[in-house]
């Protein structure tokens, strides 16, 4: 895929975000995608911890140019 051409850069900081409210919604409302365990409770840590370790460290070993991964 080639690479995007930009000609006319934006001057300026670009607005990430402009909102000035924040907007709550009820657990219901996302059961759809749920995860099977509340986000940092032990189950959840046994569960998704490891394999979170293992993604993070191997990132780490392919960030470092001195290291073979």
């Amino acid at each position: 895929m080639p690479l995007t051409i930009i000609r006319r850069p934006v001057e300026g900081p670009a607005k990430v975000c402009d909102n000035v409210t924040s907007v709550s919604f009820p657990a219901e409302a996302g059961g759809k995608f749920a995860q099977e365990y509340q986000y940092g409770s032990k189950d959840w840590r046994e569960m998704y911890g490891h394999g979170r370790n293992s993604v993070e460290s191997f990132n780490a070993c392919l960030k470092d140019g001195g290291r073979d991964c």
